[in-house]
């Protein structure tokens, strides 16, 4: 699917298959290299 998103990036790159598609390989290229994926930063909580 991304080779298919990137080959027609006009059309194809906003679409949601292509973001969902993106986004996966993104997630599975940094958990191979070691990356932990954390939690958001709630800066509403302020000394604790």
């Amino acid at each position: 699917m991304i080779a298919k998103c990137k080959s027609n990036p006009g059309e194809l790159a906003a679409s949601p298959n292509c973001i969902n598609a993106q986004q996966a390989q993104n997630e599975k290229d940094l958990s191979r290299r070691g990356y932990l994926k954390l939690p958001p930063v709630d800066l509403n909580k302020r000394g604790e």
